[in-house]
């Protein structure tokens, strides 16, 4: 039976197989949120169905949000119901990881009862990464799963853990070994026949909820060294510390406030940006020296006009404390505008550079902080510079959407 088109109901006996293929990487498209909410309906409905296996085609398992889609809060209230539903449901569901699991795909894993991965597989909720907050159950389960201590470290690093360290910490239930399909539903028989119970993810305590305090304060700390001036991490911490404090509900409750106000937030829109420009710059590799001299102009120009003390040529921490003392200075916006000014004449002057390459250069090579997205975009997008767009100093081209 297909739920949709990228989602179908396998049975066989008392197994079924809830299979996603949606490629390339099983993102959390529409079609795919509204073929899980049939499938999970159809495995409720069937008395016969003891265990179901959910399994993705191709190359990994749900990648998490499809980016590529018009961002729509509807969308995303769907995809947390439908999330929601699964770890609420009658029936036993067990996650079957290849690839990885990240973002909305680990958040699914962890609505499941139980769950097994191969050795290649990642875990992961990196929405931290655009300035956001996971929206669909990952600052409540995570910690239910493994601990507030090691689930702050990958909420608000953004980094992902692979299945050994998953296994240790009691994130996946087995490790698998050959094709993913066929030993998922192995272990599904295996649970069949000795009658397991389920194990609802929302139903746990949190093993280190007594030291919440201590754990929170630490991770605000990190992030205040690791991502200064970025906001989401301190939504996550907030997240966290709600969900030990109070239900699991309120926790959501609040998880899902946070995660709304972050889809048009600034900073969030700005490493979006960057995010994708990254992708694009993968494809279309500027010349890194032609580049870097660009990048250069701009920099004497920035320090001319700012009084900053930022030189090319050194590591990229430097530039970041650089960055900070010149944001504090009366004087950074004439910079930038010097900066930003500067950049359009680049681009006018060498068509084999865009706005993506130069916004990138500052922010991956030279500190510049990534939820202002850049110096370009900070030009097309701040309200500080509102005022210059409309007497023609800089060209407007802010996207309306």
């Amino acid at each position: 039976m297909k739920a949709t088109a990228a989602v179908r109901v396998e049975t066989a006996g008392d197994i079924a197989v809830v299979c996603i293929d949606n490629p390339p990487v099983n993102a959390l498209s529409s079609h795919v949120i509204t073929g899980l909410d049939q499938a999970i309906s159809r495995v409720e409905s069937t008395t016969q169905i003891k265990v179901a296996v959910v399994y993705c085609e191709g190359r990994g398992f749900i990648a998490g949000a499809d980016l590529k889609e018009k961002t729509s809060q509807a969308r995303s209230e769907a995809a947390a119901a439908v999330i929601n539903r699964l770890a609420r449901s009658p029936k036993m569901f067990l996650a079957a990881v290849h690839g990885n699991a990240l973002g909305g795909g680990l958040e699914a894993a962890m609505a499941c009862d139980y769950r097994c991965a191969v050795g290649n597989a990642g875990f992961g909720l990196p929405e931290v990464n655009i300035g956001a907050v996971p929206g669909y159950g990952g600052t409540q389960r995570l910690p239910r799963l493994v601990g507030m201590e090691l689930a702050l470290d990958m909420m608000v690093s953004g980094q992902p853990i692979d299945a050994r360290k998953a296994l240790d910490a009691g994130l996946i239930d087995r490790w698998l070994t050959g094709d993913v399909r066929e030993q998922a539903i192995r272990f599904a028989r295996e649970l069949v026949d000795q009658r397991a119970a389920g194990r609802k993810t929302d139903r746990n305590d949190i093993p280190d909820m007594d030291r919440c305090d201590e754990l929170c304060e630490a991770a605000a700390g990190v992030a205040s060294q690791m991502r200064p001036g970025e906001e989401a991490p301190g939504l996550i911490i907030d997240c966290v510390r709600n969900g030990s404090a109070n239900s699991i509900e309120q926790g959501l409750e609040l998880e899902r406030a946070y995660s709304r106000s972050r889809m048009r937030a600034p900073q969030s829109l700005a490493m979006r940006y960057l995010f994708f420009a990254e992708r694009q710059a993968r494809k279309s590799p500027a010349d890194s020296e032609q580049l870097k001299s660009s990048v250069q102009l701009m920099l004497k120009r920035y320090a001319q006009e700012s009084r900053c003390a930022v030189k090319a040529g050194g590591p990229p921490q430097d530039f970041r404390k650089a960055w900070d003392s010149a944001f504090e200075d009366e004087a950074w916006l004439r910079g930038l505008l010097a900066m930003a000014e500067t950049g359009f004449e680049v681009l006018n002057e060498l068509p084999g550079l865009s706005q993506e390459h130069i916004d990138l250069e500052f922010c991956c090579c030279l500190g510049f902080p990534r939820f202002l997205g850049g110096p370009l975009y900070l030009a097309n997008h701040h309200e500080a510079f509102f005022e210059f767009k409309h007497t023609g100093f800089l060209p407007d081209t802010t996207d309306e959407d």
